[in-house]
């Protein structure tokens, strides 16, 4: 039942991402949080060539309208960041630029759609990593709601996948997983346990 109205959900979806970016961006604008500048340049170039890849080899579906949102929000993130002047680069940060671009080109060099979205999967799991490390460390520099509206766009993306389609439904359980993370980690008890560490 779900599978014939999956592409509402999934323009549902893709909305609650794109609210979610937005606050983001906001966000950054307000300089309420900083995001890791490699890991959104990471993903706007993942995400964008995942895309193409997968519209390329395997034509349209509607779980795809999250990488849509997805690789256009990482995209506008970066470039406001960048241009704003408000980000945080550390040197552990080039080595999962690093790793993360050599995932990139591993995925470009494979044909076969398995490997490339285990490839694409695990780059974006590298690429994020100074983000997790620093909602982790400090999640307050992480805290915002749109972690939170992300999830359920990836909720919803997850209910419309076929499970007869593996395929199209890692990328969405990835980012399932990723987002609960943030989620956690950003948390209110987390973040008073923090300010009491630093008390």
């Amino acid at each position: 039942m779900v599978q014939h109205y999956s592409y509402v959900i999934n323009i549902v979806a893709g909305m609650f991402l794109a609210t979610a970016q937005t606050i983001y961006i906001i966000q950054i604008l307000k300089k309420q949080i900083t995001p890791s500048l490699f890991t959104w340049m990471g993903w706007s170039v993942l995400v964008g060539v995942a895309l193409l890849s997968q519209l390329i080899e395997l034509g349209w579906n509607w779980t795809l309208i999250g990488h849509l949102f997805s690789a256009i929000g990482c995209t506008l993130i970066f470039l406001i960041a960048w241009i704003t002047k408000n980000y945080v680069v550390l040197r552990r940060d080039w080595h999962y630029l690093y790793l993360g671009l050599a995932c990139i080109i591993l995925y470009l060099l494979f044909i076969d759609p398995w490997s490339t979205t285990m490839f694409a999967i695990f780059a974006d799991a590298v690429l994020g990593m100074p983000t997790i490390i620093k909602a982790a460390k400090e999640p307050k520099t992480e805290k915002t709601a749109g972690w939170n509206i992300a999830l359920v766009c990836w909720t919803l993306t997850l209910i419309t996948c076929n499970k007869d389609q593996l395929l199209f439904f890692l990328f969405p359980a990835y980012c399932f997983i990723f987002n609960a993370s943030m989620v956690y980690l950003t948390s209110n008890k987390r973040m008073r346990n923090s300010a009491t560490k630093l008390g």
